[in-house]
């Protein structure tokens, strides 16, 4: 019997969030045919360098992750800093 190991989770920054909202729009796309794509490669100070990047459905391979969130939607509060 294959037991599976429960997801990690990510939090998003209300201003994390709005910027990636603010890409998407940039870039023509919605934010319920996009992707955020996380990834970290040996490098940095810490040993590791982490990598954040958009992608469409078209560029989900066989050995990603996905982590579905439960809102498909920023609703960031105009001029908020965080």
């Amino acid at each position: 019997m294959k037991t599976e190991k429960p997801l990690p989770s990510v939090v998003l920054t209300e201003r994390a969030s709005q910027v990636f909202k603010e890409s998407c729009e940039a870039e023509g796309s919605t934010l319920e045919d996009t992707f955020l794509r996380i990834g970290a490669r040996p490098g940095g100070c810490s040993g590791w360098k982490y990598e954040l990047e958009s992608n469409t459905s078209e560029d989900i391979g066989p050995n990603d992750v996905q982590i579905l969130s439960r809102v498909s939607f920023c609703n960031c509060r105009q001029g908020s800093t965080n």
